[in-house]
């Protein structure tokens, strides 16, 4: 079977000979990327997806309406430690950062920029502050 590369971190990798139709590499982070573009895709496509995750939500919070208000003011030393903007965790800072590049032309220019934004913040997810 011919070598692919995987869109996630642009390695070569040989696919699975039980999944012909395989494009991202099995390291764990290109697998959590594959999983998170399908649930981003099929929440923008899929409207009763969408609404069977969204409807348990909506329907705690109706039987905890003033949770959100009350952790706040429970777990102070929490929220004390953390700016208001999330200052602290390098991800936020580099997403808050202005593009200083002028704008994208075309759409695959802006996707491309995306994934590789998102794959440096992937990489700092893991590695600094440990969020999924």
């Amino acid at each position: 079977m011919a070598t692919k590369i995987c869109p996630c971190c642009g390695q070569p990798f040989k696919p699975r000979p039980q999944v012909p139709k395989q494009t991202y590499c099995s390291s764990p982070a290109c697998q959590r990327e594959r999983r998170q573009a399908w649930q981003r895709q099929k929440l923008q496509d899929d409207r009763f997806y969408r609404e069977n995750l969204q409807d348990p939500q909506r329907a705690w919070r109706g039987r905890n309406p003033g949770y959100s208000r009350s952790f706040g003011g429970q777990h102070k030393e929490f929220f004390g430690r953390l700016s208001p903007v999330r200052g602290d965790c390098p991800v936020r800072s580099i997403k808050q950062q202005p593009e200083t590049s002028p704008p994208k032309s075309s759409f695959t220019d802006r996707a491309t920029s995306a994934k590789a934004q998102t794959g440096a913040c992937h990489q700092l997810a893991t590695s600094v502050c440990s969020i999924a």
